[in-house]
């Protein structure tokens, strides 16, 4: 049967079973359709050892879905933000930055509640929790949910000060006009946006931030404590794809062409996201072909502990091109409904891998590293 027939007839849309709890706007049908169409599976898919595209060369495309309990947050979720007398903002958290953007994000989600460019805003160096508040541990993707909805209920409550003060002003302006005005402003009449305190019914009247915190006479400071309620089964969704060639004489495979599709609920740094996919990806490659730790079973001792021997992919060995594809269906537990993203990329790559070769060559290799040796004792076994 066709493999993409067989996971769009067996989809589970609802939720986890055992748990009970349901899914929230599940995306792994669209992550199906996107990755399939995107290598056109329809036209290239084929019974295994069908396609033989030079002599002793065989042509494979594989497909896996991965569904994976990283990225959805966890407490404690906390964080803080300082509105500052010139109308900066300062992002307090203590998200630790691993190469995956979390402080980027962080900055990116308070600008955004408060509602200061992000050209503005600066988030401090101190992660330290004697200084910062308190995110857990950046593990399991987890920081844009956990230290981002800390930031985010600050922005809110530097946003709510804001527009208190700014009704207080727009009031106190009136009074001091000449001729003196007696007008009435509530909050709730107010917004934020681009660094400006202004009225929902007509932006024209606004005031500057800096000019609503100087009429506060202190900065204004936001605190956010977020707890993660346990009412959604909070799952990432993905589909890779992938076409490979795979030589039965020497056993060796290349990767001609790779796609990436995930549910990613909402792309707060869409370049960061792709990038993060990317990564994921070619990890997983590693893993799928070449990375194994070789022990020396007498000793124990490791016997490529060093870049040299220990096979880490180089810019020659990975696809020339990984097409990302980011679908998004924002999640009711996400910040701005976004799902985390640092893990999932890589869950599916070997399973993809794995599947690619037996449609290739028609014989099973289960055990990663993909190696020749291995390629080439399937084939021999039949």
């Amino acid at each position: 049967m066709n493999p993409l027939d067989i996971r769009l007839k067996n989809l589970n849309e609802v939720g986890n079973p055992d748990t009970k709890r349901p899914f929230s706007n599940p995306g792994m049908r669209d992550t199906i359709v996107k990755a399939t169409e995107a290598i056109g599976w329809a036209q290239k898919w084929h019974a295994p050892k069908a396609r033989e595209v030079r002599p002793g060369v065989f042509h494979g495309i594989g497909m896996a879905c991965h569904v994976c309990v990283h990225g959805a947050g966890g407490n404690p979720s906390t964080g803080m933000v300082v509105v500052n007398a010139d109308g900066t903002l300062t992002v307090i958290s203590g998200a630790t930055e691993v190469g995956g953007g979390e402080r980027t994000v962080m900055a990116m989600i308070a600008a955004e509640s408060v509602g200061i460019p992000l050209a503005s805003t600066r988030i401090t160096p101190e992660v330290d929790t004697d200084v910062t508040a308190d995110t857990g541990n950046t593990a399991g993707s987890r920081q844009t949910n956990s230290g981002g909805w800390g930031v985010h209920l600050a922005g809110l409550d530097a946003k709510q000060q804001l527009l208190e003060w700014g009704a207080r002003k727009f009031v106190n302006d009136a009074r001091r006009a000449n001729p003196p005005q007696t007008i009435q402003v509530s909050p709730e009449e107010l917004d934020t946006g681009n660094g400006e305190v202004f009225f929902k019914s007509d932006r024209s009247r606004k005031l500057s931030i800096r000019e609503v915190v100087a009429f506060a006479n202190n900065p204004i400071i936001g605190r956010g404590a977020h707890v993660h309620p346990p009412t959604w089964e909070r799952v990432a969704f993905a589909t890779h794809t992938a076409e490979i060639e795979v030589d039965t004489i020497t056993g060796s495979i290349a990767v001609t062409r790779y796609v990436a599709a995930h549910d990613v609920g909402r792309a707060l740094n869409p370049l960061g996201v792709e990038q993060q996919i990317e990564g994921g990806v070619i990890m997983g490659l590693g893993q799928a072909l070449t990375e194994a730790l070789l022990v020396d079973q007498s000793t124990g001792l490791p016997l490529n502990d060093n870049i040299l021997d220990y096979k880490v992919l180089s810019i020659k060995d990975v696809p020339r091109k990984i097409d990302v594809i980011m679908v998004e269906k924002p999640k009711e537990y996400g910040v701005f409904g976004a799902h985390g993203i640092g893990e999932p990329p890589l869950g599916a790559v070997a399973s993809t891998m794995i599947n690619a070769v037996y449609n290739a060559v028609g014989v099973w290799v289960e055990d990663i590293p993909l190696t020749r040796d291995r390629v080439l004792a399937a084939l021999k076994k039949g």
